[in-house]
């Protein structure tokens, strides 16, 4: 990695003399450096953690130092630079390779640089036409595959923009030049995010000090580049925008081993954004479900949209971050803003803080009589700079404040720049963060061009803030998301295996002690008459077929059987619908609370346990708990902790010891029998006085 992001000699094949050209834009952004964009900040107004992001050791002192070597089949000179004809004639030992040519090319130029003496290990590769380019890219990608390996290579992309080290002012990608030195790290799947994050990050007040383009991941991925971060001193927030995920145990372990903040967008969660995904990377984005558990089970945060993106960055960069979302406080000078901010907060898991009676009538001390001080504090309409001022300065002496959101609305004699400067100030004095939320027009552009001055934010809208809030704090973080548009069961297979039978699935669960309903197994009427006497009416009739998965689409269930007579009509039925087929009866059992319980052997991240809600319920609540790769008893009991599915067991008066259990073993059984893709129990009955009940219980091998 030190010779990918801090790299001394670096050869750019493909390199061109013609304006416009990739080649031509690489040189000229290696021999340029970096150029952060200037801005001009008032010293008085310069808080703490504006000086951090500005100081000169993050604003890159380093000079480069990166002597280039450009390469093209025509030879000559670029920029005053001797051009070679190929990588071979290179006789000086090259740390990095950028590859600029058509994909046609590549791998003989791969081959070239680490064939000859001076071998180079190192490359860069921008151009596309891979893995997500039909038959003749798929081949060159497999060829590359082979280089990689029988040279022991390390390769970034194909089909990607670049690296950037801004602060050593080493830029090559071929995004522009002027890119704002600061301390977040990027990784990004998609080379035309960073640009955009490039130009946004220059007006929203943060900087970066790495940044890479992963493009197809053919052989570097997220898990080596967060490693790299997590290392980097001068990276103090990662962020990546991912497509897809290539290796799910390693990312999965790297993820919970950072310690730095770490935002994440991935992309691609529906059937149709994945196969973009595979026309773009040529990878297929993983089961949504499954990595928002582990993202959320590792403490780093993941959000859905640019704009959450880009407001998490802000707030982790720009202000002193909150603890907790539990003890916020609203200030504002006008009431109906203040009620919307209630709102957003009580809708969410953050919460108000609550103060005393004394700390009440301290604040009232400090206002007008006709102000409010129960949270939100109400500085009313006609507040100046002073009340903001001594509000602000009191808070500082209450314990147990996590933030402050300071609304500003333009009314007639509100002075937006003097309360905006005393914001500043307090974020400057103060152990908590205190949010500038400026609604308006001409209010709001005036406060953030302070605010930027002094090297942070302001925001025009408190869902902004609440909403980035909300999602800072993973464990307490809803889970915002459209349910119907996330109906796909965790066990439904993209890859159909065997399924085994209810016989030979019985014997499975018993061998773990998973409590299942036996079965019976009539092949005529007179053995049906048998087994209905012995298992008792009424009885439940179903199609046993590794060929039929889905029995109610088939018609191939009927319950609520009561008498013998209806059971010999059904009888003849399934043996006229499903000839050659199985046809099992059991007992039907007493209604329960309706449990799903199920396994999935994810290709990327190993074995998953899902438990949720069954029957009726789940038409009202999809609630489902994830675990990903390793459950214990503690775990379960934590999870179930913070999900509607307790407080259902606990209205039922339903132990949730007998779940736990019986989730425990049936991980085991996972665990042991590695040939298992997917087991499905839907459901299992739970009741309050006896052993909970398998009915129904499907393994795919």
């Amino acid at each position: 990695m030190e010779k990918i992001f801090k790299p001394q000699k670096v050869a750019i094949v493909g390199a061109s003399a013609t304006a416009g050209k990739i080649g031509n834009i690489l040189i000229k952004n290696i021999k340029s450096k970096v150029q952060s964009p200037k801005s001009k900040v008032n010293p008085t107004l310069l808080s703490h953690f504006a000086k951090v992001t500005r100081d000169k050791k993050l604003r890159g002192t380093g000079t480069g130092g990166v002597k280039i070597f450009p390469v093209n089949p025509k030879g000559g000179e670029i920029d005053g630079l001797t051009v070679y004809k190929s990588l071979a004639d290179i006789k000086e030992k090259i740390d990095l390779a950028v590859i600029a040519v058509p994909a046609k090319f590549v791998n003989q130029v791969i081959q070239e640089g680490a064939s000859k003496e001076e071998s180079v290990s190192n490359f860069i590769i921008i151009a596309a036409g891979f893995g997500e380019a039909g038959p003749e890219g798929i081949a060159r990608k497999e060829e590359m595959q082979k280089l990689i390996k029988e040279y022991n290579l390390n390769i970034l992309g194909p089909n990607c923009l670049g690296v950037i080290n801004a602060t050593e002012n080493i830029n090559l990608s071929f995004a522009k030049k002027e890119v704002a030195v600061g301390k977040i790290g990027l990784i990004s799947q998609s080379g035309a995010f960073i640009t955009a994050m490039i130009d946004i990050a220059e007006k929203e007040q943060f900087g970066f000090s790495l940044i890479a383009s992963l493009g197809n991941k053919i052989d570097i991925n997220e898990v080596e580049l967060l490693d790299y971060y997590n290392q980097d001193p001068n990276t103090k927030i990662i962020a990546l925008y991912l497509e897809s995920i290539s290796q799910g145990k390693e990312f999965q372990k790297k993820l919970t081993e950072v310690k730095k903040p770490v935002i994440i967008i991935k992309a691609g969660n529906t059937t149709r954004t994945q196969q973009a995904i595979q026309s773009h990377t040529g990878s297929m984005a993983g089961e949504s479900a499954v990595i928002e558990e582990v993202i959320k089970d590792s403490g780093a945060i993941q959000v859905d949209n640019l704009e959450d993106f880009v407001t998490i960055l802000q707030i982790f960069n720009n202000f002193k971050t909150t603890s907790s979302g539990q003890n916020l406080v609203i200030v504002t000078n006008a009431g109906g803003p203040g009620v919307i901010t209630t709102d957003l907060i009580e809708n969410s898991k953050l919460a108000l803080r609550e103060f005393t009676k004394e700390e009440k009538r301290e604040l009232k001390n400090l206002l007008p009589k006709e102000s409010s001080v129960n949270n939100p504090i109400d500085l009313l309409g006609d507040a100046l700079e002073d009340r903001y001022d001594s509000i602000l300065q009191k808070l500082q002496t209450m314990p147990r404040v996590d933030g402050v959101l300071a609304l500003i609305t333009p009314q007639s004699q509100t002075p937006i720049k003097e309360i905006t400067e005393v914001i500043i100030k307090a974020n400057q004095e103060s152990a908590f963060p205190i949010f500038p939320i400026v609604i308006g027009g001409e209010a709001e552009r005036s406060a953030s061009k302070i605010c930027r001055q002094a090297g942070f934010n302001s925001f025009t809208f408190p869902v902004m803030v609440t909403r980035a809030l909300n999602l800072m704090t993973p464990k307490l973080a809803q889970k915002n998301k459209d349910n119907s548009k996330d109906k796909e069961n965790l066990q439904s297979s993209k890859t159909m295996g065997k399924l085994l039978s209810y016989q030979d699935t019985i014997q499975i669960a018993l061998k773990y002690n998973l409590n299942i309903l036996g079965a019976e197994y009539p092949n005529t009427s007179r053995e049906l008459e048998e087994a209905v006497k012995k298992i008792g009416l009424p009885v439940v009739m179903k199609v046993d077929s590794p060929n039929i998965i889905h029995k109610n689409a088939h018609n191939g269930v009927v319950v609520g059987l009561e008498t013998l007579a209806e059971a010999q009509i059904e009888f003849s039925r399934f043996q006229k619908d499903f000839p050659g087929e199985k046809v099992l009866v059991q007992h039907q059992v007493s209604s329960g609370l309706e449990i799903i319980l199920g396994l999935k052997r994810d290709e990327s991240f190993g074995l998953v346990l899902v438990i949720g809600l069954g029957g009726i319920i789940t038409e009202i609540l999809d609630e489902k708990i994830l675990f990903v790769n390793e459950v214990s008893e503690a775990q379960i009991r934590f999870k179930l902790e913070n999900s509607k599915l307790l407080k259902i067991l606990q209205k039922e008066k339903i132990s949730e010891n007998d779940l736990i259990d019986q989730a425990l073993r049936l991980f085991k059984l996972g665990q042991e029998n590695t040939d298992i893709k997917e087991i499905d129990i839907n459901p299992m009955f739970f009741y309050k006085n006896k052993q909970p009940v398998i009915v129904d219980f499907k393994i795919i091998k």
